[in-house]
């Protein structure tokens, strides 16, 4: 048995209320959690055993010593410093007994969960996690606004089909094999919104595992790039035309730009001055 048990004995007053209660028994996992040899707890008061001035949840213990009605509850006590989640029965009239396991370290999982869901639902970066079968459990409001769904639209769902087919392939091929090698992965992807909107994307995949070291869950950190990724490509589109201006107006002879139209687009200083043309080229440039 992992859990604690122990055994106690109401104490009441002349008038019959509830005063204390003495330990009868404990079991060998009452002293690992506790952290007492039984020799020394058996036989002592609650306040004793525990040093405190009150018997620790007397209104609620002695409530099922007198009507035999059990309950259930957690509580963080701090003497120890831990939390608790406590199985209250009355084995027979005037007697109590408590099973009780320690579960400090899930309750501080659970405070921290709640501190990175707190971050993550205020970023403006996505945030979503899946199980290691591509199952989604988690998406914030972010990703919910990039992808232009509810959380009911993805929640329990894979979220492969909205990436386009190509990066559908690289996920299943280069993505999560390097996530379960190495346990994380770094790149851009792309995917198209609910709403027909193409974004791109600059992800962290890292690996979660549970304390024995084995893969539980796949979280990813999304940044849509796609404003950024637009802006490079103009400017890299304005220097490659510049560029391409610069050579144009080197060249000796005369050189006349056109459009897929055929409409004229520019022309070089060796055409104005063949053409005796003192108009600077400009879009649409007609014949002088």
């Amino acid at each position: 048995m992992t859990e604690g048990l122990c055994l106690h004995e109401m104490i009441y007053d002349e008038q019959g209320q509830a005063v204390n209660y003495r330990i009868l028994d404990v079991n060998p996992a009452y002293e690992q959690i506790i952290g007492v040899q039984r020799d020394t707890i058996v036989g002592k008061t609650a306040t004793e055993a525990y040093g405190t001035d009150t018997a620790p949840y007397l209104e609620g213990y002695a409530k099922v010593a007198k009507t035999g009605k059990s309950f259930s509850f957690e509580t963080y006590f701090p003497p120890m410093e831990k939390h608790f989640r406590i199985n209250v029965f009355r084995p027979q009239k005037n007697q109590f007994a408590t099973v009780f396991e320690d579960v400090t370290e899930r309750k501080h999982s659970e405070e921290q969960i709640a501190i990175f869901k707190q971050f993550a639902e205020a970023s403006n970066q996505g945030f979503g996690m899946a199980d290691l079968n591509g199952t989604t459990l988690y998406v914030n409001p972010a990703l919910c606004e990039m992808l232009a769904i509810s959380p009911d639209e993805i929640l329990g769902k894979s979220f492969a089909p909205f990436y386009t087919e190509a990066d559908q392939q690289k996920i299943q091929d280069v993505v999560i094999p390097a996530i379960l090698k190495t346990g994380k992965w770094e790149g851009e992807l792309q995917f198209k919104s609910k709403n027909g909107r193409n974004v791109i994307t600059s992800e962290s995949y890292f690996l979660i595992k549970d304390e024995n070291g084995n893969p539980r869950f796949i979280a990813d950190v999304i940044s849509d790039v796609t404003a950024k990724k637009e802006k490079e490509l103009r400017q890299f589109q304005i220097a490659a035309l510049e560029k391409q201006a610069a050579i144009i107006d080197a060249i000796t002879d005369a050189v006349v730009v056109l459009d897929m139209n055929g409409v004229h687009q520019s022309v070089n200083p060796s055409f104005l001055k063949l053409t005796q043309c003192s108009k600077k080229r400009t879009d649409r440039l007609q014949y002088c």
